[in-house]
């Protein structure tokens, strides 16, 4: 009899790099697991069968799931993809005969609260190594496991009561593994040679530099002569809309690159591509520092930082409270990094705990001793 383990992606496409390694390795490691994709959208499943060429003998099946009806024809706001709660419901049924499922977000637990489908375990990974405190609601309680990243979320979850002994395990970061430069390779931008500058604001109103600073930002490098830019926000700044966010005005100057929607935004070329990380509270911090590098940080919200746990990236370099303080910040970025290094260093070992072995792979060795451990034909 087979295990039946669900890899689903009901939200951004962005959530496949974080969990689909996983699902390929965990494919190869046993022929009585039957691993399934479930997916809400054409833009993930098709990333699906891209990164499944990097797992030639994987033996993963992906499911394009039906659009809702009211969505295929009548998507009126132009959203990318069906609001996920609603995607859930409609196919709940899948999932009832599922051993297990694995969730980058806590959106399946869905499937606890109003289903009533308490009969899976679920795991939960999740979509990204920042310091945000919504990844870490009490609500996580009702997942059986854990794939952490590195021992920051080990510690954020332990305090919160949420690990015991043998409900998690130390994973690193699958992205790293399907979105590298030996994978995606990343193609120069601009015709002049400058330092290349990443502005990546967070897309949530409360957090975001970019609905206080971010036009007058684009306006500084707009008259400036000695950076390149790369304006990729964070992918769900458009509020999950195609229309909404016109940057017209910039669209022709050689020295400004915009990108609204590529896949760019969630591979990684941009956080390679760039020298100095201009942002708020982006995730994406953990990829950028891959490669240390000078960092940037917008304070438009007047926040009391210095001692908040959800902002500790804010110790990796200078810190703006008022916009006059960029040009100075940006002209001095590179002088005054090393002062920064070994906070970039130490932040990236906490965020990410990397080894020799894929991450992919501990990812899959951890979910199947997992189920080695709950399942009685495994035992």
């Amino acid at each position: 009899m087979s295990i039946r383990v669900a890899f689903p992606y009901f939200r951004h496409a962005y959530h496949v790099y974080h969990s689909a390694p996983t699902a390929f390795e965990l494919s190869l490691l046993d022929t009585n697991l039957d691993v399934q994709f479930f997916s809400a959208y054409k833009e993930t499943t098709d990333l699906l069968n891209e990164l499944s060429s990097l797992y030639p003998n994987h033996r993963c099946t992906i499911h394009n799931l039906p659009q809702l009806p009211m969505f295929r024809y009548f998507n009126i706001t132009n959203r990318l993809f069906p609001k996920p709660q609603k995607m859930i419901d409609r196919h709940a049924h899948r999932f009832e005969n599922m051993d297990v499922i694995v969730d980058t977000s806590d959106s399946l637990l869905r499937l606890i609260n109003v289903h009533g489908l308490t009969n899976p375990k679920y795991i939960s990974v999740f979509h990204g190594a920042g310091d945000r405190n919504r990844e870490f609601l009490k609500r996580l309680r009702k997942f059986q496991f854990f794939l952490l990243y590195g021992s920051k979320k080990y510690q954020r979850l332990y305090s919160l009561g949420l690990l015991t002994e043998n409900n998690w395990a130390m994973v690193g970061y699958p992205k790293f593994d399907v979105a590298s430069p030996a994978v995606i390779q990343a193609k120069p931008l601009f015709y002049e040679k400058r330092p290349i500058v990443l502005y990546n604001p967070h897309f949530e109103r409360r957090l975001s530099s970019w609905y206080i600073w971010g036009r007058k930002i684009l306006d500084y490098f707009t008259r400036s002569s000695r950076y390149n830019l790369i304006f990729a926000p964070h992918v769900e700044l458009k509020g999950r809309k195609k229309r909404w966010l016109s940057l017209k005005k910039y669209k022709d100057i050689p020295h400004i690159h915009v990108d609204l929607g590529s896949r760019s935004l969630i591979d990684m070329t941009y956080t390679r591509l760039a020298d100095i990380f201009l942002s708020d509270v982006s995730s994406q911090i953990c990829e950028f520092l891959l490669d240390p590098r000078p960092c940037v940080f917008l304070n438009s919200h007047k926040v009391s930082w210095e001692n908040n746990l959800y902002y500790l990236q804010w110790h990796l370099g200078p810190v703006i409270e008022n916009l006059s303080q960029l040009d100075g910040a940006l002209k001095n970025a590179f002088q005054t990094h090393e002062q920064y290094l070994a906070a970039q260093s130490k932040y990236f070992s906490d965020s990410i705990d990397l080894t020799d072995i894929p991450s992919g792979m501990r990812s899959a060795k951890a979910i199947y001793a997992f189920i080695r451990s709950e399942f009685n034909q495994f035992k």
